[in-house]
């Protein structure tokens, strides 16, 4: 059987280093959306018809599994596109590779290259990234550290500690209300509700959705940071661990919503049973730690 090997991370990540090697180590071809928005538009970093430059890149790497195995060099970091794509993968070995490196090293990577990609743009794949799970379709799922920082959840949360949440819905400081929420959780959920809320210091704003200067504080994509920060901070050996807590803290907001019935099915029934009821609990020990 093929194998289509999916890379999930920001720009200046690793992803194009990962890509050469498991050329020699699979065997694979590599599709990238940057080579062929070059080849089609002239321009890298024209975005102006990505839904074309996205059709291709789906048509080369359907032809292309025919024959090989495939790499397919994108930041991917939306799991709706990956879904959605993984459903016309019919014969083939799903296999995503998240590329793990700090925002602040990919920016720090991004400054030192020739063609750099703008910041605003590396800031908003940040805040939108999604942690790959199993659920949207893969077979398997791979985290590369590309990174040789220290990362200590005791420096963090002394940090996170001093930084006041300047909303009405708590009355904690950050860290606090974080070391408060694991306390309320069984020794399992402990972690989660621990790293649950620690990108909210990178995404505090006082800008409203509508562009408003507003007087209390937002935390927009706070969850989806969070994610992605917590991979840094669990335990690399354990892979599907670090998956499951990393889901838990990016859907943790999904149960602060009023959601339909229809909803509920359809959220229950993508991450089963199971993971429903942890999100419950950590929703109920979220309300209580204020």
């Amino acid at each position: 059987m093929k194998k289509l090997f999916m890379l999930v991370g920001l720009p200046a990540s690793g992803k194009s280093t990962c890509a050469e090697i498991l050329t020699k180590t699979e065997g694979a071809l590599i599709v990238s959306s940057d080579a062929i928005r070059e080849e089609l538009l002239g321009n890298v970093n024209d975005q102006t018809k990505n839904e074309e430059i996205f059709k291709e890149v789906e048509n080369r790497i359907l032809y292309g599994l025919k024959n090989n195995n495939v790499i397919y060099d994108a930041t991917n970091i939306n799991y709706k596109r990956r879904m959605e794509f993984l459903l016309k993968i019919k014969n083939a070995k799903k296999i995503a590779i998240l590329i793990a490196t700090s925002y602040e090293e990919c920016l720090e990577r991004n400054s030192k290259r020739k063609r750099k990609v703008p910041e605003d743009v590396i800031k908003r794949m940040y805040y939108n990234l999604d942690v790959p799970q199993t659920y949207e379709g893969f077979d398997e799922i791979r985290i590369y550290f590309n990174t040789d920082k220290y990362y200590s959840i005791l420096d963090l949360l002394k940090k996170l500690s001093k930084i006041p949440q300047d909303n009405p819905h708590h009355t904690l400081t950050i860290g606090k209300h974080c070391g408060k929420t694991a306390i309320l959780l069984n020794d399992d959920m402990s972690i989660v509700g621990l790293l649950h809320d620690i990108g909210k210091a990178e995404t505090k704003t006082f800008i409203n959705a509508k562009g408003e200067e507003t007087r209390i504080a937002h935390y927009y994509n706070h969850e989806n940071v969070s994610a992605y920060m917590s991979l840094f901070y669990t335990d690399r050996r354990n892979t599907e661990k670090q998956l499951e807590i990393a889901n838990l803290i990016r859907w943790h907001m999904l149960l602060h919503k009023e959601l339909s019935e229809k909803t509920i099915k359809k959220y229950k029934k993508m991450f089963g049973e199971e993971t429903w009821k942890k999100l419950n609990l950590l929703y109920e020990a979220d309300i209580q730690a204020k």
